[in-house]
């Protein structure tokens, strides 16, 4: 049973990992395409589902929310 805890520790690992050396680029995408500065970007996943959702936290509101577009 020990082995399947540490499998699931190193598969967390290497996900957190992926997604600190991804994370420039999520960022940049992000503003790029709504024009808005990311304040933080959090993440979690599922343990039941394996989904995982990201969270970007921005420093204003976007031009849709602003009405601008």
């Amino acid at each position: 049973m020990q082995a399947h805890k540490d499998g699931r520790e190193l598969v967390k690992r290497m996900r957190i990992a992926l997604l600190e050396q991804g994370r420039p680029l999520l960022v940049e995408a992000v503003e790029k395409i709504l024009d808005v500065k990311v304040r933080s970007l959090h993440t979690d996943i599922s343990t039941i589902t394996g989904e995982r959702v990201i969270l970007f936290t921005l420093v204003s509101a976007t031009a849709i929310e602003r009405g601008n577009v």
